[in-house]
């Protein structure tokens, strides 16, 4: 169920309805919130379009490093099920 969760950032203030945990929520503002401030220390931009977008790209930057670095769990199961497949294949051929 969609409940209501309000946002202040970068003195703005709204609210979304969403189907998260509030905790999971606060969670990624937090997250966000952190970005944005780290991005407003190293580049002195005071423009809240421009960092808010900057956030955006820089977060999305990590997600993608970090998700070439890590297999998912996904392929690791994908080459599980192959795996165990091929041996089932090679037994039945023998």
């Amino acid at each position: 169920m969609e409940q209501p969760f309000e946002i202040n950032i970068l003195g703005t203030r709204f609210a979304i309805r969403t189907d998260q945990s509030p905790q999971h929520m606060e969670k990624v503002l937090s997250t966000y919130t952190r970005k944005v401030e780290e991005i407003m220390k190293k580049t002195g931009v005071q423009d809240s379009l421009k960092i808010a977008i900057l956030a955006g790209l820089v977060l999305a930057d990590e997600l993608l490093h970090e998700q070439a670095e890590s297999p998912s769990p996904h392929d690791e199961e994908l080459e599980r099920l192959t795996s165990r497949i091929l041996l089932q294949i090679n037994e039945a051929l023998e």
